[in-house]
């Protein structure tokens, strides 16, 4: 593993981060199959809560390093015009999400949707359809682009919590060949 310590101090003043949520320590290796990173965080990693709901997520991005100044951080992913703007780059930036709650926040979502429908046969009501399945998001994913489509994928990625640690392991496959023989580690 590459150690690459980020400071425990806030870099602003005005930057106020659940302790759950700074990142004090990075370690990043990898071998023939797999790309690894373990994210040590001052406080423990938190799931989060359903009532209240808080839902925490933690994220880490994997950039090819020809394409690391494009991708500064993972808000340029999420501009209205990103998609055409990170056309020909598709897959030059993996970001991977672990929100262990998603997939129940989800289905809460679903549920309190379909219960505020009105019960078919009252007044003014439309014929009720069939429930829709219950959304399953992983709670370790990569979002990216599977057979043209977007996908949540939940097989190449494993996420561990573990006290103050994540630990992430990504199958190197999905990566484009230009990722898979280096590193280097940037704070962002």
């Amino acid at each position: 593993m590459a150690p690459g310590a980020i400071g425990p101090e806030q870099r602003k003043p005005t930057e106020i981060i659940e302790d759950n949520f700074k990142v004090l320590d990075l370690r990043l290796g990898m071998d023939d199959k797999y790309f690894y990173i373990d994210q040590s965080m001052e406080g423990n990693i938190k799931k989060g809560t359903m009532s209240p709901t808080h839902i925490n997520a933690y994220m880490a991005m994997v950039v090819d390093n020809k394409a690391l100044s494009d991708f500064n951080d993972a808000a340029v992913l999420m501009q209205p015009d990103a998609k055409s703007k990170f056309k020909d780059k598709a897959g030059l930036a993996l970001p991977i999400i672990y929100a262990p709650l998603a997939s129940a926040a989800a289905g809460s979502m679903a549920d309190n949707s379909a219960a505020a429908k009105p019960a078919a046969g009252a007044k003014g009501a439309k014929p009720a359809a069939p429930p829709a399945a219950k959304p399953n998001i992983p709670a370790c994913m990569v979002p990216r682009e599977v057979n043209g489509k977007p996908s949540m994928d939940g097989t190449s990625v494993k996420c561990k919590a573990d006290g103050p640690d994540l630990f992430i392991r990504l199958d190197r496959s999905i990566m484009p060949p230009s990722m898979k023989d280096s590193f280097i580690v940037s704070e962002r």
